[in-house]
């Protein structure tokens, strides 16, 4: 007889063997790979695809909605500004320098401040503040100039990216940045000497620029836009972005330069403008707006006043209304236009 001692080691591999035996026959069974019988594999795999399926009709159902939100969203925007963009163009008031009642007067300035100050929502998704610096004379930051970024870093990723720059003085901020962004920069100023060459990719000559060309003795020349384009071989190419600060010239120049086709290929327009208690001078920037609007496709999508001007004309008691703004107009397309 076995000793008790000697049972239980049999005992212990008799329950080994039958152990191993069960394993072996289950693996044969559903040929375990990786310890998951090919059964619960296939289940797996099953729940796993539908599970796949069924996240892609959640995303594509939340994308739906979304796009549609989205949709909606643009809609509302546009209807927001439709009524400002509707009574631009039915604006078609005639002054006259004599005889301008103080109704009149009113009316032809508050009609002006009140549309610029309500730019567009619609035409722009990223709108960014470039150059410029703080003047703490006046506590305000003067000189800077907003970009629609939307299209213009397509243009710098394309290696297309064109600025027009008039009116530079001593700030290159603004120029400078767009340099580094990389744009070709092209400025003219006829007040100030510089060299041809700046920075990596910027060109300055100094010129006037007027709505048309003059030429004066001992004076700088002016050039118009279509001169300067064709001078550089850029009359068919696309300008991705205008600056202009040229001391009230701009009234002149924007009707002529859209007349002549110069803004055709003109994509933003970044200007600031100065009037004056001139309401003539008021009523035919109006009615530049409304050509712009008409025949260029173009919007109005920034403003923002010149608080150093506007500190000053206050505490003097000169003027009630800012007459001195940076605006940006933007030229729109059948995809992104609301009217």
């Amino acid at each position: 007889m076995l000793d008790s001692k000697r049972l239980k080691v049999v005992l212990a591999n008799l329950c080994c063997f039958l152990v191993i035996t069960t394993v072996i026959y289950q693996g044969q069974k559903y040929n375990i790979v990786g310890g998951i019988p090919d059964e619960i594999a296939d289940n797996i795999d099953v729940e796993i695809n539908e599970n796949v399926r069924e996240m892609s009709e959640f995303k594509t159902g939340f994308r739906n909605p979304a796009g549609s939100l989205l949709q909606e969203y643009q809609r509302k925007l546009c209807e927001l500004d439709r009524p400002n963009i509707e009574r631009l163009k039915a604006y078609n008031t005639t002054v006259k320098r004599t005889f301008n009642t103080k109704k009149v007067v009113d009316y032809v300035n508050d009609f002006f401040h009140r549309f610029i100050q309500n730019p567009h929502r619609a035409y722009c998704k990223e709108m960014k503040r470039y150059g410029g610096e703080y003047n703490s004379a006046c506590k305000f930051t003067d000189g800077s100039k907003f970009v629609c970024m939307d299209e213009l870093l397509q243009d710098i990723e394309n290696g297309e990216c064109l600025i027009y720059s008039f009116g530079v003085a001593e700030d290159w901020s603004f120029e400078d940045i767009m340099d580094e962004l990389g744009c070709e920069v092209y400025a003219f100023d006829g007040s100030v000497d510089f060299p041809e060459r700046r920075g990596k990719n910027i060109h300055f000559e100094k010129v006037w620029v007027s709505f048309e060309d003059v030429s004066k003795p001992n004076q700088p020349i002016e050039k118009s836009l279509p001169t300067l384009l064709a001078k550089y071989g850029h009359t068919n190419r696309k300008i991705s972005y205008l600056k202009m600060d040229i001391e009230g010239n701009e009234l002149k120049g924007l009707p002529q330069w859209l007349h002549d086709g110069a803004l055709d290929h003109v994509q933003q327009i970044g200007l600031e403008f100065h009037l004056n208690n001139d309401i003539v001078k008021t009523n035919k920037f109006i009615k530049t707006l409304r050509y712009l609007y008409m025949k260029g496709d173009f919007r109005l999508i920034s403003y923002e006043a010149n608080g150093c001007a506007k500190n000053s004309e206050t505490n003097a008691g000169r003027n009630l209304y800012f007459n001195l703004a940076e605006i940006v107009l933007k030229r729109v397309t059948d995809n992104d236009s609301c009217i």
